[in-house]
């Protein structure tokens, strides 16, 4: 994992290091774990299907100034990436306790 600036939790899981534009599988951010949509084309896994199911079952982290968006975007090496934030308690292994507060749960639509 190695540590970024944007963030003082928020860590990448890179394919390959030693590429100039490593391509990123993962990042920890305060809101749990930043997965992008490619990743789940990369191994045949339809999307929306995907999107739909993790909403559906309530583990992607909900975004209060956005309560009903089901995907995010992040800037990765001046790039915008679309994925899905799963919330912390889905990700076994993660210290939640480091990680900013959650938002109280709200429904998902």
């Amino acid at each position: 994992m190695v540590s970024t600036p944007t963030s003082t939790h928020q860590r990448r899981a890179c394919s390959n290091r030693s590429s100039p534009k490593p391509t990123v599988r993962a990042i920890v951010i305060n809101a749990g774990v930043f997965i992008p949509l490619v990743e789940f084309e990369r191994r045949g896994i339809d999307t929306a299907v995907a999107v739909k199911a993790l909403c559906d079952t309530r583990m992607l982290a909900t975004d209060p100034l956005n309560p009903h968006a089901k995907t995010a975007s992040r800037t990765v090496n001046d790039e915008r990436i679309l994925g899905v934030v799963l919330a912390p308690q889905f990700v076994t292994g993660l210290d939640a306790s480091r990680l900013a507060p959650a938002a109280p749960p709200q429904a998902r639509r």
